[in-house]
């Protein structure tokens, strides 16, 4: 199969080894706030995938989000994250931003991710972590549960600089476009 330049697989499974990608969301102070996202494949324990010599190859730093696209359609950014035709993943989401975020993606439904599902922590619940308690009110992260389809989840905001939001998704890459 030919891949895009600097396509970004999730490695296959091991019974060591699950994979997923933390997906990272960031934003730079004021006044001139930017929003940053970018990501990487970590195992269930959050280990980052390296390489034989200990490189982190599967990282991309946040970035400024990418609003001009190139001739393919696609942002015009090189790395990608690319997933495979048939496999279902495990996104974790940060949130390292003080105010609530919503992430959604564009022709695809995931589910909350639950048990079970490949990459997951083995402390998994809740799939919606609220540190700062931004969503008391919003949304009862038990609302919809890990068996509804969505194509948008509420990422909760940070504590803490290291105490960040985080939602994890389970997106079942099925649909051939």
């Amino acid at each position: 199969v030919d891949l895009p330049e600097g396509c970004i697989l999730l490695p296959a499974d091991t019974p060591e080894r699950r994979w997923r990608r933390r997906i990272t969301l960031r934003q730079t102070p004021a006044p001139n706030e930017s929003f940053l996202i970018g990501s990487e494949v970590v195992d269930q324990d959050g280990q980052p995938f390296t390489d034989a010599t200990g490189a982190r190859v599967t990282l991309i730093d946040p970035v400024a989000f990418p609003h001009e696209h190139g001739p393919d359609g696609f942002p015009s950014q090189v790395r990608r994250v690319c997933a495979v035709l048939g496999r279902t993943e495990v996104w974790e989401v940060l949130n390292e931003s003080p105010e609530l975020h919503n992430f959604h993606i564009h022709q695809g439904r995931f589910r909350l991710a639950r048990a079970g599902d490949a990459g997951v922590p083995e402390d998994i619940a809740p799939s919606l972590f609220d540190p700062a308690g931004s969503m008391a009110g919003v949304q009862d992260p038990g609302v919809g549960g890990a068996r509804a389809w969505m194509d948008s989840v509420p990422v909760p905001a940070r504590r803490a600089v290291d105490e960040p939001g985080r939602s994890y998704i389970a997106i079942p890459f099925v649909a051939p476009e």
